[in-house]
């Protein structure tokens, strides 16, 4: 069956590819703490059948200070093969909450140069409405593989995103809440400063999803980055807390048809920390 031209994927399309498909299709499960309490996510009681777990706080990251900064090439090759995945998988990531987590697997899986790769919109309540089955359990183990991850631009670092201050075509986008762009709230970790990258432009994510944690139609999200001044040949540089917000984004800019997509890997929690980096509040 054919696959979606859009990252997001429903409920229904991704039933009829567990039934039909004669290609693999991978459903990873993913969560994070919540970045600002630290709560974790509920643990959900029940999974799509086949779902397999991706750890992007403790495995599939580096570990240099950061929160959720990606790994290099070989370590996620080396953890990717661990967990089975093939290049040529239909990867489809959901978590339990709707679209938040699995956003940035999403993001992770782009970079490291994986091609069919989606979110379910919707996530598990959207499973869960489609009256459709569910495990107690994630899935055995996949045969180790031999998975190597290919480097492309999607996630940049403080470096193109301070260039990118001065480039009429590059848009940076944040994705934090009002107060927080404007400065007039406090950050939630401790150690940074208050405020915005000169000239960036805020878009809370929740702006791009429905009630239902679902992705809003893809009339409604052209709209919303054309009213923010954005055009499709704009390159768009997202931006968050810590990189995982930020890629809810990216996703949203994709499903509206942009096509020059990047993630700012350290965003606030690295541009905030660093007293050279200009601010605006």
């Amino acid at each position: 069956m054919d696959l979606p031209q859009t990252p997001s994927m429903s409920a229904s399309t991704l039933h009829r590819l567990l039934e039909q498909s004669e290609q693999r299709v991978v459903v990873l499960v993913t969560s994070m703490k919540h970045p600002i309490s630290k709560a974790p996510e509920p643990e959900p009681s029940m999974y799509i059948p086949h779902a397999h777990w991706f750890d992007f706080e403790k495995v599939f990251c580096k570990h240099d200070g950061f929160p959720h900064t990606m790994p290099d090439l070989d370590s996620f090759s080396i953890e990717a093969s661990k967990l089975g995945l093939k290049h040529n998988d239909i990867i489809v990531v959901y978590d339990n909450i709707g679209i938040y987590s699995s956003a940035r697997v999403w993001g992770m899986l782009k970079a490291m140069g994986h091609r069919a790769v989606y979110v379910l919109d919707g996530g598990l309540p959207a499973w869960l409405k489609a009256g459709y089955e569910t495990v107690q359990a994630t899935a055995a183990s996949l045969p180790a593989s031999l998975y190597e991850a290919q480097s492309t631009s999607f996630f940049v670092n403080t470096h193109a995103v301070f260039k990118a201050l001065t480039d009429e075509k590059c848009k940076i986008v944040d994705a934090r809440s009002e107060g927080r762009f404007l400065g007039k709230e406090p950050e939630p970790r401790k150690g940074l400063r208050s405020g915005h990258m000169p000239g960036a432009i805020n878009i809370p994510f929740q702006h791009v999803l429905t009630s239902n944690q679902t992705l809003k139609d893809k009339s409604a999200l052209k709209a919303l980055f054309q009213d923010n001044g954005m055009v499709p040949d704009d390159s768009l540089i997202f931006t968050c807390g810590s990189g995982v917000t930020a890629c809810i984004l990216a996703l949203a800019a994709e499903e509206a048809g942009f096509s020059s997509i990047h993630v700012y890997d350290g965003s606030w929690s690295q541009w905030g920390a660093d007293d050279s980096l200009p601010i605006e509040t």
